[in-house]
């Protein structure tokens, strides 16, 4: 459940900021950054779950029926850590590119919606556990 959250949650709370951002742009800001560094939340909790397990322990999630095969995803030691550090790289990106963005606000709702989304689709490809998956959540990311 961990892992789905992680994946799916930045595209929906992607959707959600770009709606929230035809309202308010400060709102819309603060969502964006909040969602984030939940995200970074969620991956420590991962990593903190993965550990904490026996030193083989590998979680999977499998979503049958979605193409042919379905979708995969594993969490094992190496995944997590991954996962953890773009998370972290996300969460820190999102924050500071606010001061930058200041002085130029037009296109930020598109800009915020497809950071969330790149951030979901980045964590879909750390987290695949086979090639149709990594392949699915790659193609997203272009």
């Amino acid at each position: 459940m961990l892992t789905a959250l992680v994946v799916f949650l930045p595209f929906g709370i992607g959707i959600a900021d770009y709606i929230i951002g035809k309202h308010s742009e400060k709102a819309r800001n603060t969502v964006a950054v909040v969602s984030c560094f939940l995200e970074l939340v969620l991956c420590v909790l991962l990593v903190a779950l993965t550990v904490s397990g026996s030193s083989a322990s590998v979680r999977t999630l499998d979503i049958p029926h979605v193409f042919t095969a379905g979708l995969s995803f594993r969490t094992d030691g190496f995944r997590s850590v991954y996962s953890l550090v773009t998370a972290l790289m996300w969460a820190f990106t999102t924050l500071f590119s606010q001061e930058y963005f200041r002085h130029e606000p037009e296109n930020l709702n598109r800009y915020y919606l497809f950071i969330l989304m790149t951030l979901g689709a980045t964590q879909g490809v750390m987290l695949s556990g086979d090639l149709m998956t990594t392949f699915a959540f790659f193609e997203i990311l272009l």
